[in-house]
């Protein structure tokens, strides 16, 4: 779990000079990877390609994971979902022995989280079942923490040249917040990386209406789980994000989705069906 606890260390809600000052730092060692559709320019450089995972994995298995993976994306039942991620997990363990196989799969279940924000709920679930695994000492989380806490360095670059993996990313770190958990215990490791993201797409200045919805969307899921675990960060989200909605940048949807979330939060993170009805109506 050093790798979770390294991530926290690179969290916290930023100032404006902080912020510039990120914006600034190069990416890590292996480059931005680019999410495959996605609008970034360049090659992609995930830290596994699809021939490395083959190679490592076996074809057979590779195909047959995806297949898998695909058909859980697809399941409109909660327990639908479940069988397909214990058969993953049957599969898994009685076919990978090597240390090599653990990081390759745990890095293919990551970055197909990343393939779009839609694919983060569902894989990160399937995450929370396979953190488990383990082969020669090396479980699947660690590869996966890890890879989690580079991608939470490099974010920067992302909100400026490659905004579809900027956002898939927040969602998957905060399905992977939601999901995977050691015991009944959220990784506390991954709260301030969770609100820096959801701080910079709900209170930068130059957010886009998308990002706004983003953020919005993951704040009605984890808010009161984030004001449980650390109620002084969120005071101070929710009054920038005050402070947001009176500023003259903030586009008409923006405002709305900011409304909606300091509404919720001072109804007690439920909203009265008067509440629910005046914001379906507006959003629809």
């Amino acid at each position: 779990m050093a790798s979770a606890r390294q991530l926290s260390k690179s969290g916290g809600l930023k100032s404006a000079a902080s912020r510039q000052k990120l914006k600034q730092q190069q990416p890590n060692d292996r480059g931005v990877a680019t999410v495959p559709g996605s609008s970034g320019e360049g090659s992609s450089n995930y830290p596994y390609m699809k021939e490395e995972h083959v190679l490592t994995l076996g074809e057979h298995f590779y195909n047959r994971t995806m297949v898998l993976v695909q058909q859980a994306a697809r399941s409109s039942k909660e327990s639908s979902l479940w069988d397909i991620a214990d058969g993953i997990y049957k599969d898994v363990e009685g076919y990978i022995s090597k240390e090599a196989q653990v990081r390759a799969f745990a890095l293919l279940m990551y970055n197909k989280g990343l393939e779009d924000a839609q694919n983060a709920e569902t894989v990160a679930k399937l995450c929370s079942r396979l953190a488990s695994l383990e082969a020669e000492g090396l479980k699947f989380r660690s590869p996966l923490l890890k890879q989690l806490q580079e991608d939470f360095i490099s974010r920067a670059t992302w909100k400026d040249n490659d905004p579809n993996r900027w956002l898939a990313f927040t969602c998957y770190l905060c399905c992977l917040f939601r999901h995977l958990k050691i015991g009944d215990n959220y990784i506390n490791a991954l709260v301030e990386p969770v609100f820096t993201c959801l701080d910079s797409l709900v209170t930068d200045a130059d957010s886009s209406d998308e990002e706004m919805k983003c953020g919005c969307n993951q704040l009605k899921e984890l808010g009161p789980t984030l004001e449980e675990l650390k109620p002084a960060q969120m005071d101070i989200l929710l009054n920038m994000m005050k402070e947001k909605l009176l500023g003259p940048k903030s586009s008409h949807f923006s405002r709305l989705l900011l409304l909606e979330i300091i509404e919720l939060r001072a109804s007690g993170w439920h909203l009265t069906d008067t509440q629910q009805q005046y914001y379906s109506e507006i959003f629809c």
